[in-house]
């Protein structure tokens, strides 16, 4: 438990140092990924075989019922549990872990990775997907426009939508 708190204190505040001054979304989300040593997809790879992947959802549980790509599995970056997550995994899908632009899912791929698995984090996240016209959908499984901004500052690269802060 110790170790999750002190991995959480140290991401939360490597996320909360990165400044967006003169920084595109690109530059962001590309600093964000050197921080790990795992590979990732893109919006554009992903765009037409979603469905041949294990999609997994970092974000908490607040931010995924505003929305979430389609199909994707809640896993909450803070309350990860492999054990509980190992039965949804299929073993010949690979996997795709996103948050809202790439920094909590890379956590996840990381752990996944560790234990065997061949998983990928979502590069830009779902900004990214939902920036680029993508659908997502709702609790209900609805398509909706309303996305979960994270905060305020992470918010910023939330470009068409209704962005969710609450």
């Amino acid at each position: 438990m110790f170790l999750w708190i002190l991995t959480f204190l140290i991401s939360t505040t490597t996320m909360a140092e990165i400044s967006f001054e003169g920084k595109s979304f690109d530059d962001v989300a590309m600093e964000l990924n050197k921080k790990h040593n795992i590979l990732y997809k893109t919006t554009y790879e992903l765009k037409d075989k979603i469905d041949q992947y294990t999609i997994l959802d970092a974000r908490s549980l607040k931010e995924f019922n505003v929305s979430h790509i389609k199909g994707a599995i809640h896993v909450d970056f803070k309350e990860f549990d492999y054990k509980s997550i190992r039965p949804m995994l299929t073993p010949s899908k690979e996997i795709v872990v996103y948050c809202s632009i790439g920094y909590r899912s890379a956590e996840v791929a990381q752990k996944l990775m560790d234990k065997g698995h061949k998983a990928f984090n979502f590069y830009g996240g779902i900004f990214d997907w939902f920036n680029r016209g993508n659908p997502i959908v709702d609790n209900e499984n609805k398509l909706t426009e309303r996305i979960h901004g994270y905060n305020k500052k992470w918010s910023v690269w939330i470009k068409r939508g209704e962005v969710i802060l609450k």
